[in-house]
């Protein structure tokens, strides 16, 4: 799978997933908002992406309507396979029978992504956060994605989201650009 961002009729962007094996493409994120940035959970199960639903003043090029109207932009995740449960629902304190990890890998070591489009924008889920003028997103480790928040005169500042935590931080102050490593690990 390969996901990317579009740009719309609309002059705004959606996420779309392609399947390079069956040239299939599923439209993950809807029309009404400005969506940027998808990356994967190392697990395949979730698909992080920045969205902004105030980006509509900023789609004009030949005026000057948007100037002083900051745009602000929210961290979701879809959970692409219809069984699969949000890691953000209330956690129960009762105890489990122990269960098989539901991650898939191929004798390779390759996760194998399961993708259910129907309803999938029921499956989409805004992360714990603020909404801040966030720039981009980068792959963590499985359970994690790091987004970059543009600070006014302070420059770009690297944070981290857990969701077994639920938990952001602030990872590295003052960066301009991110790039891991395939392993996730760097």
């Amino acid at each position: 799978w390969i996901a990317y961002s579009r740009l719309m009729d609309n002059q705004f962007k959606s996420i779309f997933v392609l399947n390079v094996d069956t040239n299939e493409k599923i439209q993950i994120s809807d029309q009404l908002a400005d969506a940027i940035s998808p990356v994967w959970d190392e697990s395949g199960k979730y698909l992080y992406f920045l969205a902004s639903t105030n980006f509509g003043l900023n789609t004009g090029w030949l005026d000057m309507s948007s100037y002083d109207r900051p745009v602000t932009r929210h961290l979701y995740f879809a959970i692409l396979d219809a069984n699969e449960k949000s890691p953000l629902l209330p956690k129960s304190d009762e105890e489990k029978a122990k269960e098989a990890n539901g991650e898939k890998k191929d004798e390779n070591g390759a996760v194998t992504v399961k993708i259910d489009p129907e309803n999938i924008a029921r499956r989409i889920v805004a992360v714990d956060i603020p909404d801040r003028n966030y720039t981009g997103l980068a792959s963590g480790p499985e359970g994690t994605v790091f987004y970059m928040e543009a600070i006014p005169n302070q420059g770009t500042v690297l944070r981290k989201y857990d969701l077994k935590k639920q938990k952001s931080e602030e990872f590295l102050p003052q960066v301009n650009e991110v790039v891991v490593s395939k392993d996730r690990k760097s």
